[in-house]
């Protein structure tokens, strides 16, 4: 099988469209092209796509053509739809999230519950894709960063690599509070993530009050491994993303509530998470987690290879139909 990825630019999307892309057995790949300026937002109204509509540097987009499409921003919708075209409609089309133009333009729309679209081509899923599973949640890959440091160790995060969280004063002096309680409580070492403290406050203020030091977890550290060793994970403000991936690992997850600005749909998000037995406040007993782990992106792989099956079944009776009517 053959997976093309349309390359959005965008963290936090092409994570979606990679994570469901590789869930497939087969081949996946992301194809980069951007359309110019006058034609970015025309296109996909006008259902045609030239060559020179593209800006200089863009992949080639030919034959042989995939068999499934994934797209995962509207900037980039009308180069899928073009790929779909030019397959005659053979490859399947996919999109991650609301889309901007008609649903009826997508074989399928995956969208986030909270998001609430109502169409019979929309699978709808818990929060967001990602590709946190089982067998990349083995401790033996990250032993070098991760074996030294006093167990059970707390990952804390927040933020995301496009987006670091700003924390006022006040703000730093109360979660450096909590955490360290939360720590005295269990023991171990609390592991913060740069997103959360790219300044180094928040650690600064932890140590003056811990005996054991926090670890940093900057960009030369694998997040993937601090959620593999971690034995408890603290999400720092409504981010949906986050918390998406810490339900994914099956461990104890803790919600910080920061006095911010929530994004579209949390509360939705967070209530069914809650009715799931995924998360706990900061403030709430630690009890050992019995939920079952978020595994969105293989639940849409499975769901879609079942589409495909129906779909060469159709194609497979249509032609036997033809060949009989000929006969």
């Amino acid at each position: 099988m053959k997976i093309w990825g349309i390359h959005s630019g965008i963290r936090e999307n092409d994570e979606q469209i990679q994570s469901l892309g590789q869930e497939f057995s087969g081949h996946f790949e992301f194809k980069s092209a951007t359309l110019k300026p006058l034609w970015r937002h025309v296109t996909s109204f006008l259902g045609y796509t030239h060559d020179s509509f593209f800006e200089h540097g863009a992949d080639q987009l030919v034959a042989p053509w995939p068999d499934i499409i994934i797209n995962g921003h509207p900037s980039t919708a009308a180069i899928a739809m073009m790929v779909k075209q030019r397959s005659h409609n053979k490859s399947f089309l996919i999109n991650v999230h609301r889309p901007e133009i008609s649903h009826a333009s997508f074989d399928l729309i995956i969208a986030p519950e909270h998001e609430k679209i109502q169409a019979s081509n929309v699978f709808p899923i818990t929060g967001f894709l990602n590709g946190i599973k089982p067998e990349k949640l083995s401790k033996k890959n990250y032993a070098y960063t991760f074996d030294h440091l006093p167990t059970p160790q707390i990952l804390v995060l927040g933020g995301d690599e496009a987006q670091t969280v700003l924390l006022s004063d006040t703000e730093v002096a109360h979660i450096a509070d909590d955490l360290s309680q939360l720590q005295n409580k269990i023991g171990g070492t609390l592991i913060i993530s740069q997103t959360l403290d790219p300044d180094h406050r928040l650690k600064a203020k932890v140590d003056t009050i811990q005996k054991t030091p926090a670890f940093f977890l900057d960009q030369d550290h694998p997040l993937i491994g601090a959620f593999a060793w971690a034995d408890i994970i603290v999400c720092v403000g409504d981010e949906i993303a986050n918390l998406s991936k810490a339900c994914s690992t099956g461990k104890p997850v803790l919600h910080y509530k920061l006095n911010h600005a929530t994004p579209y749909g949390f509360a939705e998000f967070y209530q069914k998470l809650l009715s799931m037995n995924m998360i706990a406040t900061i403030h709430d007993n630690l009890s050992q987690a019995t939920y079952h782990p978020l595994r969105e992106a293989e639940r849409v792989a499975s769901h879609i290879c079942q589409l495909l099956h129906k779909k060469i079944r159709l194609m497979y009776s249509f032609k036997v139909a033809i060949f009989v009517n000929k006969s």
